[in-house]
């Protein structure tokens, strides 16, 4: 593996070191990847919330990044429901699991779903400072989890398009019902 960015080859250097120490002293270890967890309390510096926020405090034509690229999203339920299968499992020891709704979406359609459950016209405006260098950009990621569904019988329960917009439904509701929080701020971009 080749990490494209300083962030993918800091996790490529963990699953290793975490490796290690399976091949070497047989310590129990099982490498889970998930794909994109999203939902409530995510940090604002994500796609997901940065747009519900801005959408939340009356923008509506937002600072966003690239809106091209594709992401295997999945609801933070499902990725805890999916870290808990494997941890009381006593399979899968030594090996690597995807763990992913399976389902491929591009920002601009999450953009317009977000567009639709708050009942806002929201418009995107290209911010440059939000923009990756096409170099560390990853245009597509999509999880293959049957190896995951296989092994410890995990899948997402938000699953394809349907499963997608409840999950944004659910982030939604969270957003608004909890705006007041510190650290949720419309003007303030986090990196």
């Amino acid at each position: 593996m080749v990490g494209q960015s300083p962030y993918s080859a800091s996790k490529i250097g963990a699953d290793q070191i975490a490796n290690s120490y399976w091949a070497s002293f047989g310590l129990p270890v099982t490498t889970v990847r998930p794909f994109n967890a999203y939902g409530p309390r995510q940090s604002q510096r994500a796609f997901i919330p940065s747009v519900i926020i801005q959408q939340l405090a009356g923008v509506t034509k937002l600072a966003l990044g690239s809106l091209h690229p594709t992401r295997d999203l999945t609801f933070v339920q499902d990725t805890v429901a999916g870290l808990v299968a494997v941890a009381e499992a006593s399979g899968g020891l030594g090996e690597v699991f995807n763990m992913g709704s399976g389902f491929e979406v591009s920002m601009r359609e999450v953009l317009g779903i977000i567009s639709e459950v708050s009942g806002t016209a929201l418009r995107a405006e290209e911010d440059i400072a939000r923009v990756r260098p096409v170099a560390a950009e990853v245009e597509r990621l999509w999880s293959d989890s049957s190896k995951i569904k296989d092994v410890f019988g995990w899948e997402s329960a938000h699953k394809g398009p349907e499963g997608l917009r409840l999950g944004i439904e659910k982030t939604y509701r969270w957003f608004r019902d909890n705006q007041d929080l510190p650290g949720y701020r419309a003007e303030k971009y986090v990196v």
